[in-house]
């Protein structure tokens, strides 16, 4: 399951966003009264009674021991009435064959193509306030072309690559933990 692949909370990646345009990556070392988070804190706790330090990120991130928070049964939340979805190269829609009336054929070879050589991945959202994205390679290796890596290293299938925390669930983080 992707709970058992999960990566350790301390090489877990989160991304939020404020809005202006530009993303900032979270880590189990950030702290939350950090400088450029104040926005993220104010959502998040906007009474300031959650310590400062790093402790209620890591718990985000999944470590379960991070805080006075309830216990985890897992370091990946609920998916509940948000189906996954997948975004790769596996249906070849045909569109570029020789029977085909659809305009552009000529250039949805190129595109499947294209389309192909990028690894499958899958999205999925959680009760958490976060979507989560997982490598969804059938197998660890497939192919120079179809691998996913961080350096060197190939990251096995159904492992979370990432996830981006959605500004409008912050101020509802806090009742979550």
């Amino acid at each position: 399951s992707a709970n058992d692949k999960m990566p350790d909370p301390s090489n877990r990646k989160l991304f939020v966003s404020e809005g202006s345009g530009s993303g900032i990556t979270i880590s189990a070392s950030t702290r939350l009264d950090a400088s450029g988070l104040q926005w993220m804190r104010q959502l998040i706790d906007p009474d300031a009674s959650l310590p400062g330090d790093a402790s209620f990120i890591q718990y985000l991130l999944g470590k379960d021991d991070a805080g006075p928070w309830r216990s985890r049964a897992s370091k990946l939340a609920s998916s509940v009435n948000a189906p996954p979805l997948y975004v790769g190269a596996r249906l070849n829609m045909g569109y570029g064959r020789d029977a085909s009336a659809v305009p552009g054929k000529a250039n949805y070879v190129n595109f499947f193509s294209t389309k192909a050589s990028i690894p499958g991945t899958l999205y999925a959202a959680t009760n958490d306030g976060a979507v989560h994205v997982f490598n969804a390679a059938d197998k660890d290796y497939l192919g120079n072309t179809e691998q996913i890596k961080s350096g060197s290293t190939v990251i096995p299938a159904g492992t979370e690559l990432g996830a981006f925390l959605i500004k409008a669930t912050m101020p509802k983080l806090k009742k979550f933990a």
